[in-house]
């Protein structure tokens, strides 16, 4: 198996357990806020980034492909 280069990017939400205890009366609705983030955050970085795991609050995204490598400033849009 050869080498790549492979950019990582993990996206987490700031401030996720204080939101949470925060709305913790109405804890379904916080959750779906949380869920309704995440996905817009995975939906935006479908076509250059793979997800690779979710968890909790945050979402692991990888591309190994140099070829595709976006630049800094590809990757902010």
């Amino acid at each position: 198996m050869a080498i790549q280069p492979t950019f990582l990017l993990i996206a987490d939400i700031a401030g996720y357990t204080r939101f949470m205890k925060f709305h913790r009366a109405s804890l379904a609705h916080a959750q779906e806020i949380v869920a309704q983030l995440l996905e817009a955050v995975i939906d935006a970085t479908q076509s250059h980034l793979k997800l690779a795991k979710l968890e909790g609050d945050a979402a692991f995204f990888f591309l190994h492909d140099r070829n595709v490598l976006p630049g800094p400033r590809a990757l902010c849009r």
